[in-house]
């Protein structure tokens, strides 16, 4: 889990970082900029490849990226060459500030891309935190599973879903109403319960069977459940 936090870290700082970098170089070529480096990530190079007139670079080191525009950083740099009109302080005031802002509009429209993205495939959300609200596809999730409580202890993990709860007579409940199951298991568990949950990382249907333990003025197995 830790690991594929870290790598979708990365992938979206390359995502975003490209992104960024490609606003900039796009604008400095479309207004007539030389741009001799476009880079993401940083050296040394996995790739690199020149292609009218500029060095492209695919970094080790993914945080990170950068484009070189030819007289970005004043004069020094064109020394010989202070009035040719491809560097960038001697392009139109209008071409310098595009170029600036060609980044940040970039992942604007990025953003909003995602977004519409994301909306137009739905999104899992909280009928707690939408109250009135017609869900398509309910389902019982765990949302926090106690540590040192039955159902941590059993291997129940944040992200399960709950399928069905089993008392000791037989009696099934099969609900996409979380209080259900609550109230089901504060009723049941203290004899004994069987979750059937589908579990988040594996897709595996597993059963459970669990004791609750006193809290207080009720009996828990220590999960959290919301639809």
């Amino acid at each position: 889990m830790i690991l594929e936090t870290i790598l979708g870290f990365i992938i979206a700082i390359v995502v975003l970082v490209f992104v960024h970098e490609l606003g900039h170089f796009l604008f400095a070529k479309w207004t007539g900029c030389r741009v001799d480096e476009f880079a993401v990530g940083f050296r040394p190079a996995l790739f690199e490849k020149t292609y009218r007139g500029t060095n492209y670079v695919l970094g080790v080191i993914p945080i990170g990226g950068y484009v070189k525009i030819w007289g970005e950083n004043g004069s020094e740099e064109v020394e010989n060459d202070r009035n040719n009109p491809t560097a960038f302080y001697n392009r139109p005031r209008w071409a310098q500030a595009v170029v600036l802002v060609g980044g940040i509009l970039f992942n604007i429209i990025l953003a909003w891309l995602c977004f519409s993205l994301l909306l137009t495939r739905g999104l899992e959300v909280s009928q707690t935190q939408f109250p009135g609200s017609d869900l398509a596809n309910p389902e019982v999730q765990v949302v926090n599973a106690v540590p040192e409580y039955p159902a941590a202890d059993a291997g129940i993990a944040m992200g399960d879903t709950v399928l069905s709860v089993t008392n000791t007579t037989g009696e099934v409940l099969v609900t996409d109403a979380w209080q259900e199951y609550t109230d089901f298991i504060t009723e049941h568990g203290a004899q004994g319960v069987v979750l059937e949950v589908r579990d988040y990382e594996t897709g595996e249907t597993v059963n459970y069977t669990l004791t609750a333990q006193p809290y207080e003025d009720r009996s828990i197995v220590g999960v959290a459940l919301d639809t």
